[in-house]
């Protein structure tokens, strides 16, 4: 189970199938921890890449990881002068844009966004853009990549049913949204042959947040240890 708020907060719970938390992940802006009840031991220190990497394998900062839950693309920074933008239709698959972004130190990016099914007829500046996903590049060796699929329209989490109806509800965190979110996000990383999929069974927009939910704070009897990769 996950939750995630732009522009970089995010909490992965995982769970056993008798209901108990063996590894919890927090980040936000600034922070990371990651709770393993299976070592015992609490993970701490900036929110880097390399330190959201010890949880999900892939070396994605925790706002691109943000972004592309959410369905969004996270671009490197770039030169716009050296941007490159064609339209494919490819014999095998969907019809798509494809944009290649170039930044320093041999950085390249490789975004694929595709249209709308129900919108192929329309007009370009009225047509729906799905992102589809991305490769990233780094000095010539592929990164990783992420593919976006199975895409479905979802709605705001309604308010939880309270047993005391004395309790206070905790509110939702934004206003009703009707937005697609890809049921399936897959990122593969070339240089380990690692892959990680995100198959969802229940996605919600805007659901009410328990104060500190990004925040994590070292169980008793645990060993904490400083995580300062670089």
């Amino acid at each position: 189970m996950y939750l995630a708020a732009a522009p970089s907060s995010i909490r992965f719970d995982l769970i056993s199938p008798f209901g108990a938390t063996l590894t919890t992940l927090t980040a936000n802006q600034t922070d990371f921890a990651l709770s393993d009840l299976r070592e015992r031991r609490f993970y701490y220190g900036p929110a880097r890449t390399c330190n959201v990497e010890k949880f999900t394998r892939v070396p994605v900062p925790p706002r691109a990881l943000v972004e592309t839950l959410r369905g969004r693309p996270a671009t490197i920074v770039h030169d716009e002068g050296r941007t490159e933008l064609s339209f494919l239709t490819p014999w095998l698959g969907t019809p798509h844009y494809r944009i290649v972004l170039s930044g320093e130190h041999e950085t390249r990016q490789i975004l694929k966004v595709g249209v709308h099914p129900d919108d192929g007829h329309r007009p370009l500046g009225e047509q729906r853009l799905r992102y589809l996903g991305s490769e990233l590049w780094q000095a010539g060796e592929q990164s990783y990549s992420v593919a976006l699929s199975q895409f479905q329209v979802v709605e705001r989490k309604p308010q939880p049913k309270l047993e005391d109806p004395l309790d206070v509800p905790l509110p939702v965190s934004g206003p009703v949204c009707e937005a697609e979110l890809p049921r399936r996000v897959q990122f593969r990383v070339p240089s380990t042959r690692y892959e990680v999929t995100f198959d969802h069974t229940e996605q919600w927009h805007n659901p009410p947040l328990p104060p500190g939910v990004f925040e994590l704070e070292a169980p008793a009897g645990v060993q904490s240890v400083l995580s300062n990769c670089e």
